[in-house]
């Protein structure tokens, strides 16, 4: 135990290393290919990086598998890099929730010097086995509560297959609004 502002704290693993990019807090190695490596490093201001290097490729993948939820607290903004370019999530739902006003929101931003904006997409790719008649490629649902509390869908935009044949392709959209 090492006592701190009158506070003791138990440390599984204590590790008191100079702040440069040589001092590695947990290193681990594979055994199998050494130049294989995983890290955990402590730098200034508590800054903290878990990287891993492949030595001779770009496939040293980093996953979280955990047995429950997870978590990011962060006290500032959350950034997520992903130099592939894509971002992708494999969940029934992806929800944003704010309490100020006006939030919460979602842009989508393009920077780049050219005369393209940036794309929207709803896809409805039926697992590869081509659209039939009548299938919805999308739904944009404008819900909210009524003056009961009760929760109403006051307007829809529905993107649909009107006709699926090869060659003969033909689509709808319907913009539809409670009228009650």
């Amino acid at each position: 135990s090492v006592g701190s502002g009158g506070h003791d704290k138990a440390y599984g693993l204590h590790s008191n290393l100079p702040d440069d990019a040589t001092a590695f807090d947990i290193y681990m190695r594979s055994n199998a290919t050494p130049s294989d490596y995983a890290y955990i490093q402590t730098g200034a201001n508590g800054a903290l990086t878990i990287a891993t290097v492949d030595g001779s490729a770009t496939d040293a993948h980093f996953e979280v598998a955990a047995d429950g939820n997870i978590t990011l607290d962060a006290a500032g903004d959350i950034a997520l890099e992903a130099g592939g370019g894509t971002l992708s999530c494999d969940a029934a739902a992806v929800n944003f929730t704010g309490t100020s006003t006006g939030r919460p929101g979602v842009n989508l931003i393009n920077n780049a010097n050219d005369a393209t904006g940036p794309t929207f997409a709803l896809k409805n790719l039926r697992d590869g086995n081509g659209l039939e008649d009548n299938d919805v490629l999308g739904n944009i649902v404008f819900d909210g509560e009524d003056a009961a509390g009760a929760t109403q869908t006051y307007g829809t935009i529905i993107g649909s297959v009107v006709e699926a044949d090869n060659a003969d392709e033909a689509g709808q959209v319907a913009i539809s609004v409670a009228n009650d």
